[in-house]
């Protein structure tokens, strides 16, 4: 299945209410090769995909994260964006 295929499937999808999840996978994709990212995020548990933010900046994911303080970790590749949002977006 290729990238594109793959991002009109989860866009037409019907995504429920975000759960009370507290385990949350995040990764970057490209929306347009070279030209936009954005960042996808999976309920760690079911797999599923919960919402698509439409960048993978540090300050979009710190607010997702503000959103759902129930998140009690996040899994997320070695790349530090993630990471940093994911400090930012804690709950005071």
């Amino acid at each position: 299945m290729s990238g594109p295929t793959l991002l009109r499937l989860i866009r037409s999808m019907d995504l429920p209410e975000v759960p009370e999840l507290t385990v949350l996978g995040v990764d970057e994709f490209v929306f347009r090769r070279g030209r936009r990212f954005g960042a996808i995020l999976i309920d760690m548990n079911s797999h599923r995909p919960v919402d698509v933010l439409p960048d993978h900046t540090a300050q979009t994911f710190a607010n997702w994260l503000r959103q759902h303080p129930h998140i009690g970790t996040v899994c997320r590749d070695r790349g530090g964006v993630f990471a940093e949002g994911a400090e930012r977006g804690q709950p005071v």
